[in-house]
This record gives structure tokens, sequence and C-alpha cells, in this order.
């Protein structure tokens, strides 16, 4: 009885899903009056990086809805709305500065649209073309570096990609960032001359061209571990709780295997290591965990700043 009643329940419960579902797709406005509201009026323009903003004067009419703006973007149709509690509306998403058509329509309550308001906009330089003229690429350890500036924090993508053994190119890595000036590195590469490339794409599909250079990745490898050892000089802060400071190196990341320092109140707090190089190194960068744990990353007692002396 009990399967019954449950399939009995799915199906009730189906059925309602596709009541809901039909009623979703034949969707009417409420109110049906076929005349056309009044047309915004007093237009104004401001460019902006890669957009325009549109401001207006709404028509004295109580039947108005929305106002629609329709303007063609690399062949496809860009539509922005904006409710009656606004008069102003943002188009983004321009591939370059050069002179565009927008319509600006008045909808109603029974969704029936106004003749187009017909303006033509010029939007500033896009973020993504002026964020590409500042790109830098040049070798790095193991690899290449990028450094970029982008001075309106756009959301970008940036893209290094890399030809391969094989002579194909190869997707590499893709920073996404708003950040107004950067640096990120592509790692993994011996010290053969390598052909790398770069390139930016922003939010609307738009994307620049590709530079492209030939580099040799700087030599780079992991020190040895088991050479390290700690040290304890005047000054320096002693550990605390069982989490001493060999466990900084010891290649596991699962907490609990972090180094604690000693609850002393004094800042800020020493500690040193011997790297046991002994013919000297170059350090080119180091890799951090931050604690495991759900409460822990980037929170509670997890280090924020930090010096390196050698």
């Amino acid at each position: 009885m009990k399967i019954i009643k449950h399939k009995n329940l799915f199906l009730f419960a189906s059925l309602l899903f596709m009541v809901a579902c039909s009623e979703e797709n034949h969707r009417i406005p409420i109110i049906t009056n076929p005349v056309a509201p009044g047309v915004v009026s007093n237009i104004k323009v401001e460019p902006l990086p890669g957009a325009v903003k549109l401001t207006y004067d709404l028509p004295n009419d109580q039947n108005l809805a929305y106002v629609k703006a329709e303007c063609m973007i690399n062949g496809v149709l860009r539509q922005v709305k904006a409710s009656t509690y606004k008069n102003n509306l943002t188009i983004n998403g321009f591939a370059d500065s050069t002179s565009y058509m927008v319509n600006l329509y008045s909808v109603s309550r029974s969704e029936v649209s106004s003749n187009p308001v017909k303006i033509e906009v010029i939007p500033l330089t896009p973020p993504f073309q002026t964020v590409f003229k500042t790109i830098s690429l040049e070798r790095d350890w193991g690899g290449a570096n990028i450094t970029f500036s982008n001075p309106t924090e756009a959301d970008l993508a940036i893209s290094i990609i890399y030809i391969d053994s094989t002579g194909y190119w190869n997707s590499g890595i893709t920073n996404y960032t708003k950040k107004r000036s950067g640096s990120f590195s592509i790692r993994g590469f011996d010290t053969d001359e390598t052909t790398f490339g770069v390139y930016l794409s922003d939010r609307w599909g738009n994307m620049t061209d590709t530079i492209v250079k030939n580099l040799i990745p700087m030599f780079e490898k992991q020190l040895d571990r088991t050479s390290f050892r700690a040290i304890r000089l005047p000054g320096d802060v002693g550990d605390a709780w069982g989490w001493v400071l060999p466990n900084l190196w010891d290649g596991n990341p699962i907490d609990p295997a972090g180094f604690h320092t000693d609850v002393n109140g004094v800042w800020p707090q020493y500690f040193t290591i011997d790297l046991g190089i002994g013919g000297g190194a170059k350090l080119s960068r180091f890799k951090l965990w931050q604690r495991a744990g759900s409460m822990y990353p980037f929170n509670d007692r997890n280090i924020k700043k930090f010096e390196i002396w050698g």
C-alpha cells in the first residue's frame, strides 16, 4: 500500500509540475491594452569604457512598465531593460569605440512597445583593449610571467598559451581578475626555448589579438627539504601546542601538522630556518598552505603579513 501511495503522490506531483511548466510557457500580460505608451525624451549619453549610460525623461503614462534599449554588437542583438523606478540604463560589452545605433523603446504593461527612438552612441575604448596595451610577457622561473594594469578594475580573463612538443598551440592557464594591477606566471617548463602567447577576453566574448614571444624559462628546482633544520636565534619565537617549526617543510599540509608560534603577545614574531644550501641558491618562490578545515583558511590564526630575510 505504501508503494502505491508513493507512486500516486509522485504522479500527482508530476502533474502539478507539468501544469506549472505549461503555465510558465504561456504566460500572458494581466492587462490587455493595445495602445503603445509614449516615448522617452531629453536623452543624454554618457560614454564609458566599453559602455554607454543613457539618461532620459520618462513619459507621463501610467501604462508604462519599463524602458528597453536594443543595440547590435558583434552581430548579436544586445538588449537592456530598466524599470520605471529609474530614469537611466547602461549598455555594456561594446567591442570598440566606433559608432553604434541604439533603439530606445517604451514598453507598456501589455508588452506593447512604442516606436523606437534612435540614438547614435560612441563608447570609450573597452577595458579589454586598454589592459591589453599594458601587458608584459617575459620569461620567469620555470616558465613565463605576465604583468598588467587594469585601471577601471574590469572583469577580465587573461590567458597564457604555448606551443607544445608536437608543434601545436596548447591551453596553459587563464587568470580571471578585476584587480587594478597584477602579475601571474605559468610554470613547469624546462630551459628549452618555448613559444608563449597571451590574449585577453571579457564577459561578453570580446577578445584581443595574441602577443607571441619566444622565451627561455629560467632554471628552477625544488630545494631538498630533508636538508632543512630549525635554528633558535636570540629573539626568535618558540613553538606552541606541539606544532613545531619542522612541520613547515615536512610535505604534509593536512591538519594537524602546522607550525604554531608561542602566544607571548610580542609582535612581530621571528623564527629562523637553515635551508642547508652549501653552495648557495637564488630563491625564486615558495608555497604556503593555509590551515585546513572549514573555519580556518584565510581566517583565525592563519598568517596574513610576513617578510622573508636571508
